[in-house]
């Protein structure tokens, strides 16, 4: 397990280099004045000598003299330096923006060339996809037997390595450039130099709705879901069925908290605080459950998190089900207009728990993401606390990210984890993230005690009113929803 490496407040840094250059100026100029001083003060000595004045102690004149040399060198050393930084800020600017812009031509180029790439393979890949086609027929279990000794033996490794990690991030945001390439559209592909992972989503979703139209599949495309009050786990995570908690003491006990995901069970756990001035919630949700395209019962699925994605930029779409999911259950909860929350979510549900407090609607006091993409979600001046593993690239198919004044990012290395062959990205499970809360409660990091607190203070020290709620899509079971 690695350290903690903490970001922010606030996921980028701007420096104001013109002001750079003003402060160097005026060293500049202080050093001219020094120089003057000196001279005069040379002169003045001079003068003292030549004509024989009375001075009780003539060797304070060339430590004055001295002196003024030494603050004159050290206001020009001071004005070279910020002149240097300055240019070195416009330097480290510039080289940032042609590093983005290759990332983006080579995306196109990729696009561009991706045609006579394909065809270039086409033969191996038929043999050898004809052989695999035979072998199937033949032996179906060797088949599957043989791919899933190929993932056991790279797979994992290659997506728990964090260069892979930074790869998807960069493709994350060069979608749209790939596909306009791949159109040979030099307009769209201009246009797509400053479009980042939201309109990458919303991107997908209008290509998903087009071919829906032609091919009539329902793939990405939304439906209306209802929700329903459920049945509490069978153990809550202190072993015990109980619709009444404890307070949490910290980021630890909010992730072990965070439902499961898993076939059937509740997305979504709410807790009541009885608060001074009324009272106070604490909203959890699991993350992804179903990850094919098609919709089916299931509302945490890939369909969900496309339109979240696109949603965070503020485009026309729908919200994901995953969202909507947490909303009707807030309402039917009983969370009124104005109450104070705070939103826990790993995966998918960290994202919506991001999209939520990016809502100007909702009075949201702080909001926990666990592994969830929410790069690319405003968050703005909401304290949000962003966890994340290098070796989980789900947090990176959020892109590069905005800037969210109010955001704390961490990162840490799990290294290499193994959770049995049903966990394709160890990284990325709910445990490992729970393991990291805890390290999170035992930093001293400023930022971590002082987000801690706001938790803390928020919740109070009284027990909870737990409810859990089920969602299903409108086709899966008996619910009131929409797909607004």
């Amino acid at each position: 397990m690695g350290d903690l490496i903490v970001a922010g407040p606030g996921v980028t840094t701007a420096v104001a280099t013109d002001e750079l250059l003003d402060d160097a100026a005026r060293f500049t100029a202080a050093a001219e004045l020094l120089a003057a001083w000196r001279d005069r003060l040379a002169s003045v000595r001079e003068r003292a000598m030549r004509d024989g004045w009375a001075i009780d102690r003539p060797e304070t004149l060339a430590w004055a003299q001295s002196a003024l040399n030494s603050c004159e060198a050290d206001a020009r050393e001071l004005a070279g330096a910020l002149a240097a930084s300055a240019d070195g800020y416009d330097a480290a600017e510039r080289d940032s923006a042609a590093s983005r812009f290759g990332e983006r031509l080579a995306a196109g180029l990729l696009g561009v060339m991706a045609p006579g790439l394909a065809l270039s393979i086409l033969p191996a890949a038929f043999g050898f996809g004809s052989a695999v086609a035979a072998t199937s027929l033949i032996s179906p279990e060797t088949t599957r037997a043989a791919f899933a000794m190929l993932f056991a033996a790279h797979g994992r490794e290659v997506l728990a390595d964090p260069r892979f990690v930074s790869l998807v991030r960069a493709v994350a945001d060069d979608a749209d450039e790939f596909v306009a390439g791949l159109l040979h559209s030099p307009g769209l592909w201009a246009g797509g130099s400053g479009v980042e992972v939201p309109e990458n989503a919303s991107m997908v979703v209008a290509a998903a709705g087009l071919v829906g139209l032609v091919a009539g599949t329902t793939a990405l495309v939304e439906t209306p879901v209802g929700v329903r009050r459920a049945d509490p786990p069978a153990t809550s995570p202190t072993g015990a069925p109980s619709a009444i908690a404890p307070a949490p003491r910290g980021i630890g006990d909010l992730a072990d908290r965070v439902p499961p995901s898993e076939a059937d069970a509740p997305q979504v756990r709410i807790e009541r605080y009885a608060g001074a001035d009324g009272p106070r919630w604490v909203v959890y949700s699991a993350g992804t459950a179903d990850f094919t395209v098609e919709p089916g019962a299931e509302p945490y699925d890939s369909t969900s998190n496309v339109h979240m994605v696109a949603e965070s930029a503020g485009l026309p779409t729908t919200r994901g089900a995953g969202e909507r999911a947490i909303r009707q259950a807030m309402d039917q909860a009983g969370i009124a207009p104005g109450d104070p929350i705070v939103l826990v979510g790993h995966s998918a549900g960290g994202l919506a728990a991001a999209n939520l407090a990016a809502d100007p609607s909702l009075d949201v006091v702080a909001a926990v993401n666990l592994g969830g993409p929410i790069g690319q979600v405003d968050t703005g001046d909401v304290p949000t606390l962003s966890v994340e593993h290098s070796e989980d690239f789900v947090p990176a198919t959020g892109g590069h990210g905005v800037a969210a004044p109010g955001r704390i990012v961490v990162e840490r290395s799990v290294g290499e984890l193994v959770h049995g062959d049903a966990a394709a990205v160890p990284a990325h499970a709910l445990t490992a993230y729970r393991g990291t809360a805890e390290a999170i409660d035992a930093s001293d990091d400023e930022r971590l005690r002082e987000f801690r607190a706001r938790i803390t203070e928020f919740i109070g020290t009284g027990a909870a009113e737990v409810t859990f709620w089920r969602a299903v899509r409108a086709d899966g079971e008996a619910g009131t929803g929409s797909a607004g």
